[in-house]
């Protein structure tokens, strides 16, 4: 979730090198809107979604500055309650990976 940031478009965008399919990017925005309603931010939902699954210990998130890692380390120490989470289950979906080269 958190390498995609969503555009209002129904255009395809690009990220990091990702090529993101307009269905992708209405999808993120369905659950950036939810974070938005919670006053969650995306980061820290993000960061602590895996770390709910009971096989999962921690998430090790990149950063390439240390003000992101900071960012990072407060996401991770976020409130989120526990409605956002069943609200965010409906949401949740894999993407099959496109290759942009083929």
């Amino acid at each position: 979730m958190a390498t995609l940031s969503a555009r209002k478009s129904s255009a395809a965008c690009s990220n990091n090198r990702r090529h993101f399919s307009p269905a992708c990017v209405a999808h993120v925005t369905k659950i950036q809107n939810l974070c938005q309603d919670y006053q969650i931010l995306l980061l820290a939902a993000s960061l602590q979604w895996p770390t709910r699954h009971p096989q999962v210990a921690t998430a090790i998130p990149g950063a390439r500055t240390p003000s992101q890692a900071i960012d990072n380390a407060k996401a991770a120490t976020v409130e989120i309650p526990e409605a956002f989470w069943r609200d965010l289950q409906p949401l949740v979906q894999h993407w099959d990976v496109v290759d942009p080269f083929k």
